[in-house]
């Protein structure tokens, strides 16, 4: 017995076979095809506007106009890495190319020397870049600035608001001379001011190494007139926070440099106060120069932080007892 095959009817299925696979090959693609379409188009960038505002927060040798801004340049990273670059003069044009669904960490710079380019590729060095500034010439007329955020960005968005802070702390300074009213100022200055900016550091800026700072803003001519008519003066330091060094001291006059250790006192900000007494029985036994100096922080006792957009009021209280004080916060050895 013979099984017999019917070669027209084989021909027939096998060819029906072909066409359903060839038909089901052709919708796989078809619709591979538009799904890579859809997801070329969702990744299609768009135009995200920055749009620039300020944080709200007598004049010194410094006169910056706290507000200009002369370029701002703005990165936007993803997954660690350059996704995004702007800089330009006109704030009202900074636009970056950004794709919706995806999340961004966005960082802006204003007013900052030799800004750096595109070429900082991961954000990681990005966030550690260490800015040199010239004091004088970088602060004089204007302020350095800057702003971090995570931006996500939707199919709606179309501007981000980028508010702006200043990397500066306005140092507002007085004298109380109570009974000591014939003292008279001669000299004030910032020292151990920091000569670099870490903008993006946790926890912020400030001064690791001696060889970073330099002598900071004084007071000009006419701020020595002010003070020695009772009225305040305003000087200007860049970020310098240092935090908590002398947590448990609980006395004004035990916040000095012996007290502190691991190169401290070398980084932290301190104002410096020349005064004179005329020499003159009427005024009693001081007479000659003193100088006083102190560590600018959050308090008086413990914290040496110089914080970033914000007003520090300092006064200086006189009396005879201080004055018969020998430390390193009173000088009167001239």
């Amino acid at each position: 017995c013979r099984w017999k095959f019917n070669d027209n009817i084989m021909s027939k299925r096998l060819f029906t076979a072909l066409s359903v696979v060839l038909s089901m090959l052709h919708s796989c693609q078809y619709e591979q095809i538009v799904e890579e379409n859809q997801g070329r188009m969702s990744e299609s960038p768009q135009q995200v506007s920055f749009k620039v505002s300020m944080v709200p927060p007598s004049k010194s040798s410094l006169m910056p106009d706290e507000d200009v801004i002369h370029r701002v340049s703005v990165y936007a990273y993803e997954s660690g890495e350059l996704a995004a670059f702007s800089s330009g003069e006109d704030v009202m044009e900074l636009k970056l190319d950004l794709v919706s669904g995806h999340v961004y960490e966005v960082y802006a710079l204003a007013n900052m020397p030799d800004c750096p380019q595109p070429q900082i590729q991961y954000e990681d060095d990005f966030r550690s870049k260490v800015f040199e500034i010239d004091v004088f010439s970088s602060l004089d007329e204007v302020v350095p600035m800057s702003w971090a955020s995570s931006v996500s960005v939707g199919p709606g968005t179309t501007e981000v608001e980028m508010s702006l802070e200043r990397l500066v702390a306005k140092i507002d300074f007085s004298i109380e001379k109570g009974l000591l009213d014939y003292m008279q100022v001669r000299s004030v200055r910032l020292r151990q001011c920091p000569s670099v900016l870490q903008p993006f550091r946790a926890g912020g800026s400030r001064v690791d190494s001696k060889d970073d700072v330099v002598d900071g803003d004084y007071a000009s001519g006419s701020d020595i007139e002010t003070l020695n008519s009772g009225g305040p003066i305003r000087l200007y330091s860049l970020e310098n926070c240092q935090g908590l060094l002398l947590p448990s001291n609980q006395d004004p006059w035990l916040k000095i440099p012996e007290r502190m250790h691991d190169g401290k006192a070398d980084c932290c900000t301190y104002l410096e106060v020349g005064c004179s007494f005329p020499e003159s029985d009427e005024y009693g036994v001081y007479c000659g120069d003193v100088t006083d100096c102190f560590f600018i922080g959050e308090d008086s006792t413990s914290d040496f932080t110089v914080r970033r957009n914000t007003i520090q009021n300092l006064s200086l209280v006189t009396t005879e007892e201080g004055l018969g004080r020998i430390s390193w916060r009173v000088d009167a050895s001239d």
